[in-house]
């Protein structure tokens, strides 16, 4: 099974979908800015950010096969020190 996505030239033009396997995608993460992102779009449902965190988790391990984060603490951690800078 695999995962398809569109790519988008940087003019904002679209070019062809490709799929990707999940074994290629087995090493791979979402970024710590684009989790955040996926967090705060489940704070906009009116849930917590502890189950708008374990629904990220849900969804990065669907497509990514493991968890970003090792628990909401550590990415709780990880918000602390990006945010600061």
């Amino acid at each position: 099974m695999g995962i398809k996505y569109t790519l988008i030239h940087t003019d904002g033009s679209k070019c062809d979908i490709v799929t990707i396997s999940k074994e290629l995608l087995k090493n791979a993460s979402m970024s710590a800015d684009g989790f955040d992102d996926l967090v705060m779009s489940f704070r906009k449902e009116n849930v917590s950010l502890t189950q708008a965190y374990f629904k990220a988790e849900e969804v990065h391990e669907h497509y990514f096969g493991k968890s970003r984060y090792s628990d909401h603490n550590s990415y709780k951690a990880s918000c602390s020190y990006r945010h600061k800078k």
